[in-house]
């Protein structure tokens, strides 16, 4: 790393991915080395997005196989996680991945057998989960204003935009996204 910023190697290019990074670049101590997306628009736009002395790659492995990345960060189709995540391992990088880890607990308890022989760092986003009325829910709860929690009851109500998206996209698919309740 020439420039003293960590390298990150990017997987897939899409808006989820754009925002975290965006975010991580308000703090100037990351350079992204290298991206791949099987669209190659979408491999463009990224790259003149952040940097347009990005190399884009012909597949993840070249990302992975970096010299200059210190992190793999994975947003690609919920089915190949388990590729590019092991890859990542394999190859001593530190792995930022969306959710989920995989599409079945085969391949999680896969991943993890890999994880605990090199220990790398390793993030899985749940962006929820920093949500800032997420917080205060906590928050109350943890200050103990509405009592012991007995039971608790979550629904999901989707917009029918934000429905319609899934079910016209490849996360319809059970094959390719491990299902709406994974």
């Amino acid at each position: 790393m020439s420039s003293g910023k960590i390298g990150i190697g990017v997987i897939g290019c899409g808006g989820r991915i754009r925002k975290i990074l965006s975010l991580l670049f308000e703090k100037n101590s990351f350079r992204i080395t290298s991206i791949y997306d099987p669209d190659p628009k979408a491999a463009n736009e990224f790259k003149e997005i952040f940097d347009s002395g990005v190399k884009i790659c012909l597949d993840y492995i070249e990302v992975v196989r970096d010299p200059f990345s210190d992190w793999i960060f994975i947003g690609s189709v919920n089915k190949a996680h388990k590729s590019q995540i092991l890859s990542s391992i394999k190859a001593g990088k530190n792995i930022f991945s969306e959710k989920p880890l995989a599409i079945n607990l085969s391949e999680c308890i896969e991943i993890k057998k890999a994880y605990e022989e090199k220990k790398p760092l390793f993030i899985i986003s749940y962006p929820l989960r920093y949500s800032n009325h997420y917080k205060k829910i906590k928050e109350i709860i943890s200050a103990g204003e509405i009592g012991e929690i007995i039971s608790l009851e979550f629904n999901e109500n989707l917009s029918f935009s934000h429905g319609a998206s899934i079910m016209t996209g490849w996360r319809r698919f059970e094959e390719s996204s491990g299902g709406h309740l994974l």
